[in-house]
């Protein structure tokens, strides 16, 4: 018999834009953030899903949980992605959590690098109300190390 041209299917794949990868934000992004990008994106079923998944049980096989967290960081604050809906065990009752969703953003295209810091890499910005601040050449200090300085992308 031959081949039933209706059931052709491709496999799936992450388109990424042009003018998106030659951006000064895609440029600054460190590589974690970017592998991040890329699988929450491919979770993407249509151009308008704002329910974007990627568990930090499945992040895991590709990074640390703090890089994870870091990189998360580093997309919200650069405009990549938005925060559709919070992750945790708040709300979720019964033991059970629930997994962060996200959607794809194109803030990104209205970001510039800080003044100072062209042709630098810019990992994370400037947060003070999310308990990260950036100290040049020494790292940031992080609720989530006590107020320690530690190197950029550690926690």
């Amino acid at each position: 018999m031959g081949k039933d041209k209706g059931q052709k299917r491709n496999k799936p794949f992450v388109m990424v834009p042009k003018d998106m990868l030659h951006s000064p934000a895609w440029e600054s992004l460190s590589n974690p953030a970017r592998v991040a990008w890329l699988h929450i994106a491919l979770d993407q079923r249509s151009k308008d899903d704002q329910h974007l998944k990627l568990p930090y049980s499945q992040a895991g096989r590709l990074m640390d949980r703090k890089t994870f967290t870091v990189a998360l960081r580093e997309l919200q604050a650069k405009g990549f992605i938005t925060v559709t809906k919070h992750g945790g065990l708040r709300g979720a009752g019964e033991g059970k959590s629930d997994c962060a969703e996200y959607g794809l953003s194109s803030g990104w295209r209205n970001w510039h690098p800080p003044k100072g810091t062209v042709g630098k890499k810019s990992r994370v910005e400037n947060h003070p109300e999310q308990g990260v601040e950036i100290h040049p050449d020494k790292g940031f200090e992080s609720r989530l190390s006590g107020g320690k300085s530690t190197p950029l992308g550690r926690i």
